[in-house]
C-alpha cells in the first residue's frame, strides 16, 4: 500500500480509524517523514521536563480526558 500512494506522489494519510475510535483528533500515518515534516525544534529531555510531564500526567489523572481537549484543543 505505501509503495502505491507513494507512486501517486503522496506522503502521508489520515487513519480515519483512530479518529472514529476516539483515540486521537488528527491521526496521520506518515510515510515519508523527510518529506513531509519539517523540523522547528529539538529539546533535550532532561530531568526538568520529566518533572514537569509528570505534573502535567498527574493532573490529566485528577482532572480526566475532557481536561486535555480543552488544554489541547482549545484554539
Amino acid at each position: 500500500m505505501r509503495e502505491t500512494y507513494q507512486a501517486k506522489g503522496y506522503h502521508a494519510l489520515r487513519d480515519e480509524n483512530d479518529i472514529r475510535a476516539g483515540i486521537a483528533k488528527a491521526p496521520i500515518i506518515i510515510f515519508s517523514p523527510e518529506k513531509s515534516l519539517k523540523v522547528v525544534g529539538k529539546q533535550t529531555i532532561d530531568d526538568k521536563l520529566r518533572k514537569a510531564n509528570k505534573a502535567k500526567l498527574k493532573q490529566y489523572k485528577k482532572n480526566g480526558k475532557s481536561w486535555v481537549e480543552t488544554q489541547l484543543y482549545s484554539d
